[in-house]
């Protein structure tokens, strides 16, 4: 019996699979249209056509694979080869492969199948944090999926709010405090906590809502910008007298309302205060609690 000396049939590869592994695009293009390219297929060696798709960079590729419904943008890869190791193939996922390609529209076309195992989920936000994928990280937080850890070791102390606060990322930090569970006030022990980074980076709504729910920068943490700009938040807003007045006030008795009317923007700026009042309502979702009455006299 002649030994078959085709590596596809050896390892299982489709003709598609073939196609996006060895980045002939319009080739995997022209196999998806017959509609009988098995899209979804896993070989033997662990592959999909989306993930070597996403591999490769084939962004219309992988767009297509995704339209079919059926291109298996869950599955994850896992082996231990020393070949797939050096190349950074022993465990991935198409998602994984379209966030470090920085291929947004793929990543968020992926998490739109609300397909994803919570695992890759969590394995790919920290990568989005540190690249240009604002638009993706906020999709991985809508999924409610996100598991928000505080990272406390060698190379790292802090939370993924501290770290978007630090990369300057206002709106993902805003969707992170509205998940209730971004850990605002952990601060490392060199002093440097959200709070800290917001004002470093001049994040006026983020510092804002950061010390609205109680979040206070550590005193022996001296840095003369960050605390320049915090002072700017206190005087600006007038929330040095609502801190005072409600010091032990925690997230589920504040009435954002209130604290809308009290905290005021400037005048010119009074047209901008219905933001606040909105962004407030959807940090927590429309439910604003009232203020003791103890503390809601201070306030009068």
């Amino acid at each position: 019996m002649t030994k078959n000396k085709n590596p596809s049939i050896k390892i299982n590869k489709t003709q598609l699979i073939w196609a996006c592994e060895n980045n002939m695009s319009d080739v995997a293009l022209a196999l998806i249209a017959t509609g009988e390219s098995n899209p979804g297929r896993i070989n033997s060696d662990g592959f999909t056509a989306l993930i070597w798709a996403c591999y490769n960079k084939m962004s219309d590729v992988a767009l297509a694979l995704i339209a079919t419904g059926k291109s298996n943008p869950s599955h994850i890869r896992n082996r231990t080869y020393p070949y797939h190791i050096k190349f950074g193939l022993q465990s991935i996922s198409a998602l994984e492969f379209a966030c470090k390609n920085e291929m947004s529209e793929v990543a968020l076309a992926i998490i739109s199948t609300n397909k994803l195992p919570s695992e890759q989920i969590n394995k790919v936000f920290r990568h989005c944090l540190y690249t240009e994928m604002s638009d993706v990280a906020l999709a991985l937080i809508a999924t409610g999926h996100l598991i928000q850890p505080i990272f406390n070791d060698h190379n790292f102390s802090g939370t993924y709010l501290t770290v978007v606060c630090q990369n300057n990322l206002s709106e993902v930090a805003m969707a992170l405090i509205m998940t209730g569970k971004s850990h605002p006030k952990f601060t490392n022990m060199d002093g440097e906590n959200a709070l800290f980074y917001a004002c470093k980076n001049k994040m006026e709504n983020v510092a804002f809502v950061l010390v609205a729910i109680g979040v206070s920068k550590p005193d022996f943490n001296n840095d003369y910008e960050s605390n320049q700009f915090l002072n700017h938040i206190l005087n600006k807003y007038r929330m040095t007298e609502f801190i005072a007045a409600s010091a032990n006030t925690g997230l589920t008795d504040i009435d954002f309302n209130e604290i809308n009317d009290y905290v005021k923007l400037e005048t010119q700026n009074a047209g901008k205060a219905k933001t606040k009042k909105g962004l407030f309502k959807g940090l927590f979702k429309g439910k604003p609690m009232r203020l003791h009455k103890s503390r809601k006299n201070k306030l009068q």
